[in-house]
């Protein structure tokens, strides 16, 4: 995981999927064992939830709603899609 300097010291770049159910994937993953902290608040691009893999890197989950929310996000289970965000450009993996 590529490490970055930030305000407050080094810190790794959280990978970011784009998912259609947040609800219902964070339910797999807790069913499965794994910590998942849904945030509570609904803002204006849609839902998030962090994780971390099993090497401590994070993971940030993504339910966009409003004019990011995808029209169709393909036959993936729950529609996870993979992201990567570089100088403000969103690239999809």
């Amino acid at each position: 995981m590529e490490k970055v300097v930030g305000i407050g010291g080094l810190f790794s770049r959280a990978r970011n999927f784009r998912v259609r159910d947040l609800d219902a994937i964070a339910a797999q993953l807790q069913a499965a064992g794994i910590a998942i902290e849904v945030d509570a608040q609904q803002y204006p691009n849609g839902r998030f939830a962090r994780l971390h893999d099993p090497e401590g890197n994070p993971i940030e989950l993504w339910q966009p709603a409003g004019r990011d929310a995808p029209q169709d996000l393909g036959r993936r289970p729950h529609g996870l899609q993979a992201t990567s965000t570089c100088n403000g450009m969103d690239q999809r993996v």
